[in-house]
């Protein structure tokens, strides 16, 4: 099985979206985000590929995700470019194509969409914020 990064003590920082949180427009973040709530709009990491998506379980996500690791327990209604790692629990339906490096599924899981492995020379998409 393919292990996500671990979390070091100086990493310990990190955003959170509570369940009674919706949002309508584009997410930009950096380092690690965890959803609980939903979002109609896209998901973009502002950082290189060791930025950390994590879409909880109840979670409602209703437009395109941009980031290095993504972790999914829940529906996705739009495409993913995980430009290091997806991560598919058994929980997780995506609606959409899937662009990936490296690619984990749980027995379970559902993709309703393409799949398309992302060349590792040059794994774009990311916001330069500068």
């Amino acid at each position: 099985m393919i292990g996500f990064p671990k979390v070091q003590k100086d990493d310990l920082q990190y955003s959170i979206l509570r369940k009674d949180t919706k949002l309508t427009g584009d997410l930009f973040f950096s380092g690690r985000l965890h959803v609980f709530g939903s979002i109609t709009g896209n998901i973009i990491s502002t950082e290189d590929a060791d930025s950390t998506l994590v879409l909880e379980q109840g979670s409602e996500i209703n437009g395109e995700i941009r980031a290095g690791n993504i972790l999914v327990h829940t529906l996705i209604s739009g495409d993913i470019f995980a430009y290091k790692r997806l991560s598919l629990k058994a929980t997780a339906i995506i609606q959409g194509d899937v662009h990936y490096q490296e690619l984990e599924m749980e027995q379970g899981a559902t993709i309703n969409g393409n799949l398309s492995a992302l060349n590792k020379e040059k794994p774009n998409g990311f916001v330069d914020d500068s």
